[in-house]
């Protein structure tokens, strides 16, 4: 006989050997049960840069590879596409992330059951769970990360239904995550309850089940935007919080602390844009990213476009042809976007029948099917020929009945019935399986089943629940209702891609991916219209009995008010719908002109910076050039390559001008000024940029000029604008021809001003639209100083032309300057040179030798300033680049002038140099305290007159600052101390 102690041990070990063998067991069946998933993020966003401890980054380095669970069914938007062998969903989104941040591939492991997870984690089989409820899910050998979505409880309740509270604890929250696919029971009322979240709302949507409990987020996205009506949501009176983290083991605590590290170093913009990607919150503005595909995808899709897509008419509300008779649906929508975002060329084919599709099909084998469906988890269902792309709409099969009709509770309460469906609906083997008694009635569309329900020829009709609302909501008399939601997997539809060839299923696929589900929500509740009636039986009509024992004036006065409020319902509809579109066009143009105008402005602030970068390379050579050539002339020396790179480099710079002012010129807001200017070579730049429009219309354009000396003085911005508005509008109104843009010569030059015209003649150029286009450019023709005028040449072409005066460029040689020397003093001035950009300190430190002086250079502001400080007695004056990193020209000016006034020092001549134009820096230049400003490349005549003028005015200036430095006492030859 045993002991009391020999009893106990004996049962302990019979505990622990029960355990080891149920641990044991769950770990082969989570082994078994594990199938591989493909990680699909949807939303894309930054990921943070952090610097992990040295234990967090050893661990990750001995780790580059992390197995990840998931389980249960698909649960939108956490996490979806579990039935087609990948994980998308917000899970997926963040896991994306931390993939990148923390440099480890993510190996991704789908169980059926939360058990064989927990077993494999438990066995390390897995060191991570994409989804874990701390709120929920209490089990110790897993840690939750900082939660990556905060949501509540809440119940999903039916709008006929008062809810009792208590039963709220008793929710589908926890049943539904931790759900299998179970068989079906043929004697049951109906296949396994819950297949999936869509079919648990529609159960309360239609009836079936009193209440569920659910978290937000999910509740939101499958009730929002009407795609289920009759339901209400109510807070949660048990559950609050159910926030969603990352669940860690805690054998990997360096794991946890680089989750954590990275969520939380992950800015908030960052998270909004992935939780109001998938609709958690309102729509937000993302940046959309290239498709990024393969060569071989790309040099397919090159030789393919444009590609053909087979269109169904009889498919409504996915493909129909509308009133207009263009192609039209939920389908051509999305590829109408897929088009216009990512440019693909698409070219549609008409099918009214099976015959005109089968022969589409047999003359275009590689043709697209704009509409297909497939069922995926449901093996009972019929498989499509094609090859199906990811689905851009998920919606739950449903029963429509007449509202005469009462609601049966099952599929099984219709025996013998006779139910429509269409054809080519993918549900028949799966009804005829578990529902043999049903007696189908097959129809080419769902249009013609619904008559035949109008007709009473039929109980019902199986469709879509997408399709169901579409033709219940066009019902003038709401007869249909949606009675039931069948007992399967919820319909998928995508695109149809017949053959082998696997690019246009890729390319489409990637397509589908960067669409937001948000976005694909909102295409498909554009078909959807204000929420009807509660779905519910009509009660049934008076008698004909009871009508006769009604007084005839009050049927008539009820019928009369009946039809008068239901032709105001229907106006009020009509004009709510409309300013409804309004109100959206008016937001989507205002949103567009914003845009417009940001992308103007970084446009131009761009171009000023380029300008200035290529404009200060090319000033340097020209300059340089231009001395080489003053050698090669002192010594009676030609050299052609030199001559011949100095014009080349002119004209160089003359075009960059031209390009730089074009870009300008098309912001209105940008101030012209005159200035020296090629003008045939401006003409052609400008017309340049119209030319591939006109060639595509087949026009030609050709300019013409009569001007023999093209260097001339004017605004350019003022030219390139009233040219370009001359230009469109002759292109938009000629389809052949050529366009003639001449430069005439007025007459003779008078004062100074040369008289011009330039004139735009096109073959075909309406009345109308010359009156538009002369009232278009009359104001800046005006504020220019130009004449815009109209002429007819002959009775095939008309012209409109404006005139203006210029002032020819003739090149300053004064030869008092040229030939005179300068009356410098026995020492030699010296001139302070700022520059950071060495080629042009080279070319300013020559000019100046050349004149005389000695040159003191500096590469920044704060070298400037000290040589300044130490000196400043024996500068003659500082000529300093406008632009220079840490400290530019205009501070350095500042702190000149500041020192001046603090000492009392006359000031110092300073003469700010910039490869900008004059106007744009000359008021910066000023009020930082310069005497003007220049532009490079500085001329050496008109840094000869520059010298000349400092240098009378330093003989005036320096003895009075001499006088009142004794009297002050603050002069020192080691200079300022600031």
């Amino acid at each position: 006989m045993l002991t009391a102690v020999g009893a106990e041990s004996l049962m302990n070990k019979i505990l622990t050997a029960l355990f080891t063998g149920w641990l044991f067991f769950l770990m082969i069946s989570a082994q078994a049960a594990s199938q591989a998933l493909q990680l699909a993020p949807r939303i894309e966003v930054n990921p943070p840069t952090v610097d992990f401890p040295p234990e967090v980054k050893a661990w990750l380095l001995a780790n580059p590879i992390i197995n990840v669970g998931i389980w249960g069914i698909s649960q939108p938007p956490i996490s979806l596409g579990l039935e087609n062998g990948e994980l998308a969903g917000m899970d997926a989104d963040y896991l994306s992330v931390l993939e990148t941040t923390l440099n480890v591939r993510f190996r991704l492991h789908y169980y059926r059951s939360k058990g064989e997870a927990l077993a494999a984690l438990s066995q390390n089989t897995l060191q991570m769970l994409a989804v874990w409820n701390p709120a929920l899910d209490t089990w110790r050998p897993v840690e939750a990360s900082v939660p990556w979505l905060h949501d509540t409880g809440v119940m999903v309740v039916g709008h006929e239904r008062d809810p009792d509270r208590q039963l709220a604890k008793l929710g589908l929250l926890a049943e539904l995550e931790d759900i299998a696919a179970a068989p079906h029971d043929p004697f049951g009322v109906a296949p396994h309850s819950f297949q999936d979240y869509r079919h648990a709302i529609n159960e309360v949507a239609f009836g079936q089940t009193g209440m569920l409990a659910l978290n937000q987020a999910t509740a939101r996205y499958l009730t929002r935007d009407g795609q289920v009506d009759n339901i209400w949501l109510m807070p949660h009176p048990a559950q609050s919080d159910i926030n969603f983290s990352f669940g860690v083991t805690r054998r990997s605590p360096q794991l946890l602390r680089a989750i954590d590290d990275t969520l939380n170093a992950l800015p908030v913009v960052s998270r909004l844009r992935i939780a109001q990607g998938w609709g958690v919150d309102d729509d937000g503005t993302q940046d959309l990213l290239p498709l990024q595909l393969s060569e071989e995808e790309q040099r397919w899709l090159d030789e393919q476009q444009p590609l053909v897509v087979l269109v169904d008419t009889r498919r409504a509300p996915f493909t129909l042809i509308n009133a207009a008779g263009q192609p039209d649906g939920l389908a051509v929508n999305v590829l109408r976007l897929i088009s216009a975002r990512y440019g693909l060329k698409l070219r549609y084919e008409i099918a009214n029948s099976d015959e005109e599709l089968t022969r589409l099909i047999g003359r275009f084998p590689g043709a697209i099917l704009a509409h297909q469906l497939t069922i995926p988890g449901e093996d009972e269902t019929a498989r499509p020929p094609e090859k199906v792309s990811f689905p851009w709409l998920v919606s739950p099969a449903v029963l429509v009945m007449d509202r005469h009709h009462q609601r049966p509770a099952s599929l099984h309460d219709l025996s013998g019935e006779r139910i429509a469906i269409e054809r080519h609906s993918l549900l028949i083997p799966w009804l005829e399986t578990w529902y043999p008694t049903l007696r189908l009635i097959r129809t080419d569309t769902l249009a013609e089943a619904v008559q035949a329900l109008h007709k009473g020829q039929v109980r019902g009709v199986i469709t879509s629940q997408f399709a169901a609302q579409y033709q219940i909501k066009r019902e003038e008399d709401m007869r249909l209702y949606q009675a039931l939601s069948l007992p399967l997997k919820p319909l998928n539809f995508g695109f149809g891609f017949p053959g082998d060839n696997p690019q246009p299923l890729s390319i489409f696929n990637k397509a589908l991916q960067k669409i937001t589900p948000e976005t694909l929500l909102k295409l498909a509740a554009s078909w959807r219209e204000s929420q009807t009636t509660l779905d519910k039986p009509a009660v049934n009509a008076p008698s004909l009995q009871a009508l006769l024992w009604g007084a005839a004036g009050v049927v008539a006065l009820f019928t009369l008010i009946a039809f008068w409020i239901n032709h105001l319902r229907h106006r009020l509809r009509a004009l709510a719908a409309h300013l409804q579109s309004r109100q959206a066009l008016i937001e989507q143009l205002q949103e567009a002109k914003e845009e417009n105008e940001q992308l103007v402005k970084s446009r131009d602030a761009f171009m000023r910076s380029m300008g200035h970068e290529i404009r200060t390379p090319l000033n340097a050579i020209v300059g340089l050039l231009e001395l080489e050539l003053q050698r090669f002339q002192e010594r009676h020396q030609h050299n052609e390559n030199v001559q011949t790179a100095y014009e080349s480099a002119c004209s160089l710079q003359m075009l960059s001008n031209d390009l730089i002012d074009i870009f300008r010129a098309e912001n209105m807001d940008s101030e012209g000024h005159s200035r020296l200017v090629n003008l045939p070579s401006l003409l052609h730049s400008t017309v340049a940029l119209y030319r591939q429009q006109a060639e595509e219309k087949g026009v030609g354009i050709k300019v013409q000029s009569d001007l023999t000396h093209p260097q001339v003085e004017c605004d350019p911005l003022q030219m390139i604008r009233i040219l370009s508005c001359l230009l469109r509008d002759a292109i938009k109104h000629s389809s052949s021809g050529e366009i003639i843009v001449a430069l005439r010569v007025l007459g003779e030059e008078k004062a100074g001003a040369l008289p011009l015209k330039i004139e735009v003649s096109n073959p075909a150029w309406p009345e109308a639209s010359q009156q538009h286009v002369f009232s278009e450019c009359q104001c800046v023709a005006t504020a220019s100083g130009a004449e815009l005028f109209r002429a007819e040449q002959d009775s095939q072409s008309a012209a409109v032309s404006f005139s203006f005066s210029v002032r020819h460029f003739t090149p300053a040689t004064p030869a008092a300057l040229i030939t005179s020397e300068l009356a410098l003093p026995a020492a030699a001035p010296q001139v302070l040179v700022v520059d950071d950009y060495p080629p042009a300190r080279l070319l300013l430190r020559q000019q100046l030798k050349k004149q005389g002086y000695q040159v003191l250079t500096a590469t920044d502001g704060r070298e400037g300033l000290s040589l300044w400080q130490q000196q400043h007695r024996h500068l003659t004056m500082v000529i300093t680049d406008c632009t220079m990193p840490d400290m530019d020209g205009f501070e350095l000016s500042r702190h000149i002038r500041q020192a001046e006034k603090r000492f009392g020092l006359n000031p110092t001549p300073i003469y700010g140099l910039t490869a900008m134009s004059r106007e744009d820096a000359r008021d910066n230049c000023l009020a930082a305290g310069m005497n003007d400003c220049l532009t490079k490349p500085l001329q050496p005549e008109t840094l000869q007159h520059l010298l000349v003028t400092t240098q009378q005015k330093e003989h005036q200036a320096r003895p009075e600052e001499a006088c009142l430095m004794m009297k002050k006492g603050t002069g020192n030859e080691k200079g300022i101390d600031l």
